[in-house]
């Protein structure tokens, strides 16, 4: 199965953040172990490393996302992703993008904590929760 990781979750997993971290965790080691192909957005980078500065370094940060860069693809920017976005309709403009990374990824499911983000989404989406009670 092909998932797009939202930030959220991402963040769960750098930071060991409890009570996600468990599931997050596991969705990142399915990943390592080639049971599920997960992406991620670029810009996702660039939002988890603001975040990440009120925790670590800069280098800790670098150290953090080479080795989450490792388990996933990292989905394309182009065009396209950004005007379906910019006329989707939806009220969370990053929200939108993520969703149509997704789909121009051909993955199968959004992996979030905020499932009302998505309500407008074409795909699945899921908590890593019930992705992985899923699998």
């Amino acid at each position: 199965m092909k998932i797009l990781i939202d930030s959220d979750v991402c963040i769960d997993f750098l930071t060991g953040r409890a009570p996600h971290f468990m599931y997050s965790q596991k969705l990142f080691w399915k990943a390592e172990n080639n049971q599920l192909d997960a992406v991620v957005s670029p810009e996702s980078f660039s939002n988890i490393f603001y975040v990440l500065r009120k925790f670590y370094t800069s280098e800790h940060i670098i150290t953090k996302l080479n080795g989450m860069r490792s388990l996933v693809e990292v989905a394309n920017l182009n065009g396209s992703v950004i005007d379906q976005a910019l006329n989707a309709g939806w009220s969370d403009f990053e929200d939108a993008i993520q969703h149509f990374y997704a789909i121009d990824s051909s993955c199968e499911a959004i992996i979030t904590r905020n499932l009302r983000d998505y309500k407008k989404a074409k795909l699945q989406v899921f908590t890593p929760f019930e992705l992985i009670e899923q699998l």
